[in-house]
């Protein structure tokens, strides 16, 4: 479903995360405060340090500020994001788990 946007604002739990970054699409991150771990703000800080995303706080999070942040954002500057998303993404993920667990288990399971 990601695959026709150019930007996705939404929050950063991880498979949101690994979503955007299997699909390469740029983002803005508002991460969800009652979490509580703390999981969601750390992806946000990750994604945005790696120049995938823009992190958002929620208590930061108004219509005034979300507009002059997309007023920020250039093609340019998604396309950019877009690509270092899909830099980080992890390519075959499902094939690497698949590994580790035929590991675990001792013995190849046929697919």
């Amino acid at each position: 479903a990601y695959e026709w946007a150019d930007l996705v604002i939404c929050r950063a739990g991880a498979i949101t995360v690994s979503e955007l970054t299997a699909a390469g699409v740029a983002s803005v991150l508002v991460p969800f405060v009652a979490s509580t771990t703390g999981h969601q703000r750390d992806n946000a800080k990750w994604m945005a340090s790696q120049n995938a995303a823009v992190h958002l706080p929620q208590t930061e999070l108004t219509a005034d500020s979300l507009l002059k942040l997309l007023e920020g954002l250039t093609r340019e500057k998604c396309r950019a994001m877009a690509e270092a998303a899909l830099a980080v993404g992890k390519r075959n993920a499902n094939e690497a788990i698949a590994d580790v667990l035929e590991q675990l288990a001792g013995s190849k399971v046929s697919a």
